[in-house]
């Protein structure tokens, strides 16, 4: 955790454990993942604090925003802590600061490509998905929008691999032989 201010290192700790809890395309590797991307993505002065919380708290159950609410109450107070949690809940649908755009981003870009289909069909897997409902989740996050320049860029050959890779599997799938 050396790459961690020492502030949030409790935090760390505790995303590490309820992602252990998580279904494997959800787990802290992701989280790292989402970090490095918005590193890449975000272009402009932004709060890096802030960028980070939003990457360690996106995709958040009910239940584990209760278990992180704690903490975050110790190190910011009641009412910032309500509001970093309302900004990583918002991240997913109706980003409104540039910080959650990017993590927005950064998080569809880790559902698209190469990892992106890996992770889908460990996820299809998990959850007891067929092919067919895993593929429709899959082509739902190719028409999902980026919010940011740099995520539009980024997003355009994840996109372009993504849809290849949906028109081999749905050939193979309706072949013969």
């Amino acid at each position: 955790m050396a790459n961690y201010p020492q502030k949030l290192k409790p935090l760390v700790r505790l995303i590490k454990k309820l992602r252990k809890a998580r279904d494997p395309a959800h787990d802290f590797a992701h989280v790292k993942r989402v970090m490095r991307l918005a590193s890449v993505i975000a272009d402009k002065s932004f709060d890096k604090e802030k960028l980070l919380l939003l990457c360690l708290l996106h995709g958040l159950t009910h239940e584990e925003e209760k278990s992180v609410k704690g903490i975050l109450e110790q190190m910011y107070g009641k009412d910032a802590a309500s509001d970093i949690i309302k900004s990583a809940k918002r991240l997913t649908k109706n980003p409104e600061t540039y910080e959650e755009k990017v993590v927005h981003d950064a998080n569809l870009l880790d559902s698209l490509g190469a990892v992106g289909m890996a992770r889908a069909f460990m996820k299809g897997g998990y959850e007891k998905q067929s092919i067919k409902k895993t593929i429709e989740i899959i082509k739902r996050n190719t028409k999902r929008k980026f919010l940011t320049k740099r995520g539009r860029t980024l997003g355009r050959r994840r996109k372009e691999f993504t849809s290849k890779f949906l028109k081999r599997l749905e050939k193979e799938l309706l072949s013969d032989f």
